[in-house]
């Protein structure tokens, strides 16, 4: 488990993030931001291997069941040394 809290995009925004490892390579996450600018994002983040990490983020959803509304949905493929 974990949860973390911290800054937003600007001094008066404030951030909640909240995941688990739901398999040993697969952690799932949820950030909730408050403020102006507030929003909400769900993440995966899958270990392909010892030095690929795929990362999914899904923001700004009306909805969980079939996240209508989304708004922003972008994935990254990171090389860790």
């Amino acid at each position: 488990h974990s949860l973390a809290i911290g800054a937003g995009n600007s001094p008066d925004e404030v951030r909640v993030r909240a995941g688990q490892y739901i398999t040993q390579n697969l952690f799932l996450s949820y950030e909730r931001q408050f403020g102006r600018e507030g929003g909400n994002t769900i993440g995966i983040e899958f270990n392909l291997s010892q030095h690929l990490l795929l990362i999914h983020a899904a923001a700004n959803f009306a909805s969980f069941s079939a996240f209508r509304g989304l708004s922003t949905n972008e994935s990254t493929l990171c090389f860790m040394v």
